[in-house]
């Protein structure tokens, strides 16, 4: 195993391209790119990484933060848990609500037990990062830092990045691990953007960063393993092949349990990281899982998603 004193999430730009099962049809205006993979019609809502067109991206700045009600507003009408106040240090409202967002989720009980894990003095706060880490996990500090860009960002975004930190919860990562990161976070996301997919169309940078993390590893991809192909090159690239890691397994924990049996896929404590798990998940079943039909065709329509014809 690669020992990792610092484990960060880092926001890829490759397309994960193919076709499944046909499109499911919408009662809207377009069909819903289910299975198959999708482009955009907007592509100012993504990554320059992904698509050259697509103006520089700068994340959300003081005037686009949320005041005290306003936060409050966007956890009242979920039912959420405040165990994880008990212990943990948390003295951003932002970052605080984000943690009250993961706390209505279907892996509410596994996003608890990182935190736990995380020890008695464990904090969460924003600190300088490099530009294109969102975030880091610092185990032996009992620390998670968020890119200080990304301070005003929208809570829901920011709980998304939490997610993926509290996957990593050891020193020990490697690409299995990131690969089950990078989808715990992205069906948290889909979760918490089911009635208002219009978080993504923000034009901050972490809203086109989330919404480029949606389109090429849900919308143009069966599994992480599958070859992928970016828009206007040429050369085929694994998505699992393109994360920065070692292949190595690394030990599991409950929240890798509560992800996968979410998708069905059975699972107990016992569970690691390694490739086998990652290639059991179908990345198609994050949106079922998650979203209902119309929540699915109002994110489709929000990004303005149009299937790919090959």
């Amino acid at each position: 195993m690669v020992a990792v004193a610092k484990i960060g999430l880092v926001l890829f730009a490759v397309v994960a391209s193919a076709c499944g099962a046909t499109a499911s049809e919408s009662t809207g205006s377009q069909s819903l790119p289910l299975n198959c993979p999708c482009s955009t019609e907007a592509p100012e809502l993504f990554s320059p990484n992904v698509f050259p067109s697509a103006p520089p991206m700068t994340p959300a700045d003081e005037t686009q933060a949320f005041s005290t009600p306003e936060l409050q507003q966007l956890v009242s009408s979920r039912s959420a848990s405040s165990d994880w106040r008990i212990s943990l240090s948390v003295e951003d409202s932002h970052i605080a609500t984000a943690v009250d967002l993961l706390m209505t989720t279907q892996l509410s009980e596994g996003f608890l037990s990182s935190l736990e894990g995380l020890g008695p003095s464990a904090s969460i706060e924003f600190g300088d990062l490099p530009e294109f880490q969102a975030a880091s996990v610092e185990v032996e500090e009992s620390l998670i830092t968020v890119n200080a860009r990304y301070r005003f960002e929208h809570p829901v975004l920011l709980a998304a990045v939490l997610a993926h930190e509290l996957v990593h919860h050891d020193e020990f990562n490697g690409r299995p691990e990131e690969a089950i990161a990078l989808l715990v976070e992205i069906i948290t996301l889909l979760e918490l953007i089911h009635d208002e997919p219009q978080v993504l169309t923000s034009g901050t940078e972490l809203a086109r960063r989330q919404a480029t993390n949606l389109l090429l590893a849900v919308f143009n991809s069966e599994r992480l393993t599958e070859e992928a192909v970016v828009p206007g090159r040429v050369e085929a690239q694994s998505v699992y092949d393109a994360l920065p890691y070692a292949q190595t397994s690394s030990p599991g924990l409950p929240l890798l349990e509560a992800f996968l049996t979410v998708l069905g896929i059975e699972a107990d404590e016992s569970t690691d990281f390694s490739r086998e798990v990652v290639e059991r998940v179908d990345t198609w079943q994050l949106m079922p899982a998650a979203l209902d039909s119309n929540g699915i065709e109002r994110l489709s329509n929000a990004l303005r998603l149009k299937p790919i014809q090959r």
